[in-house]
């Protein structure tokens, strides 16, 4: 049985204890990272985000796994296009997500490499103070959880 956890905008987070480390679900499988066909052109990492999105909104009550991989996908694309604030939002949809769902002992490795991924887009952007930032807090996150 699922239960909402909490809210982020619009959207309520369901899980149930089972759904949040299963990564086997359908929608999971159907975005396996080489199956969405993109290469680096703009057009084609749109094509693919939104393709993304319309296999998530499928779902009727997405796990936090599932909505994990959604976030970890658009990060992935945003960042080969190059548009670094877009890659920041959803690497900050990942830590809002996970901090919502009490699920940092859950997901320790998705929560660290979100700030990981946030430093790498700040770093990129120029801004190397809050890209510092980023990475001494998924350093601190990954002695504490993961080491």
């Amino acid at each position: 049985m699922s239960v909402i956890k909490g809210v982020i905008g619009d959207s309520k987070i369901y899980y149930s204890p089972a759904d949040m480390t299963r990564m086997d679900s359908t929608y999971i499988k159907t975005l396996h990272y080489d199956s969405i066909p993109y290469n680096n052109s703009h057009s084609q990492i749109e094509k693919a985000i939104t393709y993304v999105d319309s296999v998530y909104n499928t779902l009727e009550h997405p796990s936090v796994a599932e909505q994990l991989f959604k976030y970890d996908r658009l990060v992935t694309f945003r960042f080969k296009e190059r548009t670094f604030s877009k890659a920041i939002t959803s690497c900050d949809s990942i830590i809002e997500l996970i901090e919502k769902a009490d699920a940092v002992r859950v997901f320790p490795g998705e929560y660290a490499l979100a700030h990981f991924w946030e430093g790498d887009c700040y770093s990129h952007m120029g801004d190397y103070m809050k890209a510092y930032q980023c990475y001494f807090k998924g350093r601190k996150l990954t002695a504490k959880y993961l080491d």
